[in-house]
């Protein structure tokens, strides 16, 4: 038995990590099988305390640090730590083709964590960025004011 995962993005249903032909051949190894689809609520949001990190906290002190905005280090890091859930999209506004990409509320509660615990070993990756932010840690309920 194997689950597989959907969510919705601009409007249409995807599965994350799997194609419609693996959902078939997982399928095709029974003779009799059923595909069941539940509501999985737990992993829909994320908790108010990732999104002060991620908002309140992260994304301001690297606008602060290096004089970059928060809309671009927000960027940098879901394209940087995560690449197959946030790419580049285009969208015709008003006759004119806008770049964006996927908001972060695309994701759910696991994945914001993989999302944070990506963006501290990114920013903290030496080949990158060097020793610059050595000062970035993981969310420490001790240090919550």
């Amino acid at each position: 038995m194997r689950t597989f995962t959907t969510k919705r993005i601009e409007g249409e249903v995807a599965v994350i990590g799997a194609t419609q032909a693996e959902i078939m051949a997982e399928a095709g190894q029974y003779s009799r099988a059923a595909i069941t689809v539940e509501r999985a609520d737990g992993l829909e949001c994320w908790t108010p305390q990732q999104r002060k990190w991620w908002k309140g906290i992260l994304l301001p002190k690297l606008a602060e640090s290096t004089g970059d905005s928060m809309g671009y280090w927000e960027n940098e890091l879901k394209l940087g730590v995560m690449p197959d859930e946030f790419h580049l999209m285009f969208s015709n506004i008003d006759g004119r083709n806008h770049r964006h990409v996927p908001s972060i509320l695309i994701l759910n509660r696991k994945e914001m964590r993989e999302m944070i615990e990506g963006s501290v070993a990114y920013l903290r990756d030496e080949k990158r960025y060097g020793t610059q932010f050595d000062w970035v840690t993981l969310p420490d309920e001790e240090l919550r004011s």
